[in-house]
C-alpha cells in the first residue's frame, strides 16, 4: 500500500464536492485553520472529495462523470 492509499483511508470520503465544502467550514475551527488553508481536493485514489492542507503546486480539479 503507497502512502497516498494510506492517506485517503484515513480521511474521510464526500461523496462530491458541493458536501466537501459545506464540511470544510466546520473543519477549519477543528483544526485551527487560517481562512485559505484547508480545501476540499478530489482524490484519485478512491474517486471522491477530502478535505486537506493546500499544496504550493495543486494539481487540477477535475469532475467525475455523472452516474447514467
Amino acid at each position: 500500500m503507497t502512502s497516498e492509499e494510506r492517506s485517503c483511508l484515513s480521511k474521510i470520503r464526500h461523496g462530491n464536492q458541493r458536501k466537501a465544502i459545506a464540511a470544510l467550514s466546520g473543519s477549519k475551527h477543528k483544526f485551527h485553520a487560517a481562512p485559505g488553508e484547508l480545501q476540499a481536493y478530489w482524490c484519485r485514489i478512491c474517486h471522491g472529495w477530502h478535505i486537506g492542507h493546500v499544496k504550493l503546486h495543486p494539481e487540477p480539479m477535475r469532475r467525475l462523470p455523472r452516474p447514467k
